[in-house]
């Protein structure tokens, strides 16, 4: 698994940046592969749920909170951070 865009965005999240220097997008939805390994190992993770997981999360452009929350409960899987879409 290419973990490259979820360390970019972790890494544009701690640096608390509002924007960033040039048009970006970034594609990944492994929420059993990533967060799954990144909860064993206790490292920060970042679910974008506009994939995959889009229709059970209700995202829209960001997910609904209460169907975000009974999706991971579903799922056994607790993300650092959650986002619908990036554009």
């Amino acid at each position: 698994q290419d973990a490259t865009a979820q360390m970019a965005l972790l890494q544009f999240i701690n640096a608390g940046m509002q924007t960033t220097a040039v048009p970006t997008t970034v594609h990944c939805d492994h929420l059993i592969t990533a967060i799954k390994g990144a909860n064993d190992e206790k490292l920060n993770s970042l679910f974008i749920t506009g994939g995959l997981a889009a229709e059970e999360t209700k995202t829209i452009s960001q997910p609904d909170k209460m169907k975000l929350q009974k999706f991971l409960i579903k799922q056994s899987y607790k993300p650092t951070y959650s986002i619908g879409f990036l554009r």
